[in-house]
């Protein structure tokens, strides 16, 4: 066994198994799991404002140490797939999977 099939199979079963952690937390979220809280009901509404009322916030509302990346994320599942809490988890399934990924090449 060469050592560039070796890594190549290292590298096939890291994808693997990220895509199952992604699928298996797209499953979860399409169904309803977990419940919705207030933290994510504000990353809604920015979302919303972003998406349909033009609106750039910098930070998260109410928290201006935070960020509004996974807002801007929402906001553009939503243009794509209409307003529900599907569409903005999509945001955070998508960092799920480049986080993955970047740790296995770290």
């Amino acid at each position: 066994m060469s050592k560039r099939s070796a890594i190549g199979k290292y590298h096939l079963l890291a994808l693997l198994i990220i895509a199952l952690a992604v699928c298996l937390r797209l499953l979860l979220t399409a169904l309803g799991w977990p419940t919705t809280n207030s933290d994510e009901g504000t990353i809604g509404l920015m979302a919303r404002h972003i998406a349909y009322n033009g609106e750039h916030p910098v930070v998260f509302y109410s928290r201006n140490y935070l960020g509004a990346l996974e807002a801007y994320l929402g906001a553009a599942f939503f243009r794509l797939f209409g307003p529900s809490l599907f569409s903005l988890r999509l945001g955070i399934i998508l960092l799920d999977a480049l986080f993955f990924a970047s740790m296995y090449l770290l």
